[in-house]
């Protein structure tokens, strides 16, 4: 089973994609910001990672510049989000 992380620290964004994806069988982690994304990619490193770009403390941006400078995860595909306004 395909694992896949989603971080986004919108709680109705964060339950609608891991109910979409649930379904199609995915196993489906949350964090609910940055910091937590990071821990949660170093306890449990996902298939694919589903990232909101604007979030509080540590964006998006930065988790992905953290990852990409980590051999561990610098391959781990990446899809970014923005619900801005």
């Amino acid at each position: 089973m395909k694992k896949i992380l989603l971080i986004d620290d919108d709680a109705v964004v964060l339950q609608m994609y891991k109910d979409a994806l649930a379904k199609q069988d995915f196993q489906v982690d949350v964090a609910n910001d940055g910091v937590a994304g990071v821990m949660a990619l170093r306890n449990n490193p996902p298939d694919l990672l589903v990232l909101d770009l604007m979030m509080p403390k540590f964006t998006g941006l930065d988790v992905l510049k953290f990852m990409r400078g980590q051999p561990a995860f610098k391959d781990i595909p990446v899809i970014l989000l923005s619900n801005s306004s």
